[in-house]
């Protein structure tokens, strides 16, 4: 046995020499800074405000919080307190679509939450890391060794008792290795997202939300994704793409134009006028209504003067002068005329108007002349000829 170590001390530096030498490097590979994702740590919560639980539970956070900083499977690292100050409700989260808005909501993608509980006499450590790459929370728990402790206590009499501190210490120690391995679950690294258009004000989207204007690259998490680019005067771009973890996935996007949308003015026909308005007749028994009402209104003003010539006092003066007496007699003429010539314009203008058009003419009258069957021997025989006249009064 101690000969079998000895050749083993004694082989190591030769294998560390052959791997430089060799160029091989067996560490673990690390992710590039440019894919590795960004996560915000929530805290250790405690199901009780009581010591020790509530002092244990701040002294875990404080353990789990450094791992996750010293950790190079990450990028941004929010701390409990920052993503406090987003959300007061963050520590309430442990289901899969209360995890995934929080993750937007602090703009990180990844999530870790712990919570601590008691069972009996020790305490149990629940893990929950939230990864969108897959489909439910990765959970992971750890319990304390205080149960074994109280049971040895218990079963050997002189055996003293571990203090809180050491018991809080190898707490702390057990919880690291199942905290890592979690860690290395959701530290799934990032893909890239390259969109290239040549209108650089498209909107890039995706499940309604904006991606990014124009021609860009995004880091975003393994999976498929389903955009949308979209400006105006051209037709929405759909397309499927798949992320892949540190590769670059590239989308050309075409844009069409929209058709051209004429618009037909739509012709409003004013509707035709009354044909009682295009009667010409009407408007010559219009003037024939104006001509008598003038002749009336002389005629009005001559009665008004021969009731004024009247020898009312019996003394042989007549109270009109001779110019009066004059004027009288020509506005008596004047009526007689215009009421004359109004009543005649009147009347014909609504015969013209009103009656002639009821009358057929002799067009309308007229049946349509017969056509001649071909071969009617008095088509084109014999000799003749016909005068006619006729006329509408």
């Amino acid at each position: 046995m101690q000969r079998a170590l000895l050749v083993f001390t004694l082989c190591l530096p030769l294998a560390a020499k052959a791997q430089e030498e060799m160029g091989l490097d067996f560490s673990e590979a690390k992710t590039p800074p440019q894919f590795r994702p960004s996560v915000a740590f929530i805290g250790v919560t405690p199901d009780q405000a009581e010591e020790p639980l509530a002092a244990r539970a701040k002294l875990l956070e404080a353990e789990l919080l450094k791992l996750i900083k010293e950790s190079e499977s990450f990028g941004t690292v929010k701390t409990p307190l920052e993503a406090a100050q987003v959300s007061t409700t963050a520590r309430k989260c442990l289901d899969f679509a209360c995890l995934e808005a929080l993750a937007e909501k602090l703009g990180v993608h990844r999530i870790v939450t712990c919570s601590l509980a008691k069972a009996g006499p020790g305490t149990v450590l629940t893990i929950n890391g939230f990864d969108p790459t897959f489909n439910a929370v990765l959970p992971s728990s750890v319990e304390s060794n205080d149960k074994q402790e109280k049971a040895k206590i218990g079963g050997f009499a002189g055996i003293a008792g571990k203090s809180q501190g050491d018991r809080d210490r190898d707490f702390v120690n057990k919880v690291r290795g199942p905290f890592n391995e979690l860690l290395k679950k959701v530290a799934t690294p990032l893909g890239t997202l390259s969109v290239d258009v040549i209108e650089q004000a498209a909107v890039t989207r995706l499940r309604g939300k904006e991606l990014g204007t124009g021609s860009f690259e995004k880091a975003l998490p393994a999976g498929n994704y389903e955009l949308e680019v979209s400006m105006a005067e051209y037709q929405t771009f759909t397309t499927s793409v798949t992320v892949e973890p540190m590769k670059v996935a590239e989308v050309k996007v075409t844009l069409v134009a929209r058709p051209v949308e004429r618009v037909v003015e739509q012709v409003t026909e004013a509707p035709p006028a009354p044909e009682f308005y295009k009667r010409p007749g009407l408007y010559v028994a219009l003037v024939g209504a104006v001509l008598m009402g003038v002749g009336f209104t002389f005629g009005g003003m001559a009665k008004s003067t021969e009731n004024r010539a009247v020898d009312a006092d019996h003394n042989g003066i007549i109270d009109i002068t001779r110019t009066q007496a004059n004027t009288a007699r020509t506005q008596a003429l004047l009526a007689n005329v215009f009421v004359s010539v109004g009543a005649v314009a009147f009347a014909a203008g609504a015969i013209w108007a009103f009656i002639i058009p009821l009358i057929p003419t002799r067009a309308a009258r007229a049946p349509a002349p017969a056509t001649p069957a071909p071969g009617d021997p008095a088509e084109g025989s014999g000799f003749g000829f016909a005068v006619g006249a006729g006329g509408t009064f």
